[in-house]
């Protein structure tokens, strides 16, 4: 097994773990729409359903879920083929990769399992600097909730966003002088 496909499954297969358990856990001890109040006026556990994406995009649309199940499938397969191509020295890749994976599949269970995402984490704000942004881009003073997979997914996805605006690493072999040909030119 690849160095990068090792990383990619230590990365992957913890955050798929802690999203199920913490899903079966909301399931069977909140009915949907109950909530534990752990910081008020800025955090809570509230069990919600998301038949969509993110915000609930495609949610309304009879082929929607259809969709979304099979868009998991291609990201995940097309993340899993990134992952055989890395070179073995590309961890922060691996571990991009692992990320999303894991937070992908997570909400693909969901999907598959019960035609719908169980979102548990809300962060609220009642007023001030925070309210006033959640109301610009969410609509209200709750941020949309959210699950583990989710952090997992944007996670990855900020990693790999730094990654691909870092650029690619210069190679040692490149940077240094040109190759000689046994007649002396230059390759």
């Amino acid at each position: 097994m690849s160095r990068p496909l090792r990383i990619f499954l230590s990365v992957s297969i913890p955050l798929l773990v802690l999203d199920f358990v913490s899903k079966v856990w909301i399931r069977a001890n909140l009915a949907v729409n109950d909530h534990i109040m752990v910081w008020e006026g800025v955090f809570r556990i509230w069990h919600r359903t998301n038949k969509g994406a993110a915000w609930s995009l495609f949610g309304d649309q009879a082929w929607g879920m259809t969709f979304l199940i099979l868009m998991g499938f291609v990201a995940v397969g097309v993340m899993v083929w990134m992952v055989l191509k890395l070179p073995s020295n590309d961890t922060i890749s691996a571990v991009a990769l692992g990320s999303l994976a894991g937070g992908a599949i997570g909400n693909l269970l969901d999907r598959i399992r019960f035609r719908e995402v169980t979102d548990f984490l809300d962060v609220y704000a009642e007023s001030g600097p925070v309210a006033v942004f959640f109301t610009k881009i969410a609509g209200g003073k709750h941020y949309p909730t959210f699950n583990v997979a989710d952090m997992a997914i944007v996670g990855g996805a900020i990693l790999l966003a730094l990654l691909v605006l870092k650029g690619e690493p210069k190679d040692e072999e490149s940077a240094a002088e040109p190759a000689a040909t046994p007649d002396g030119t230059t390759v």
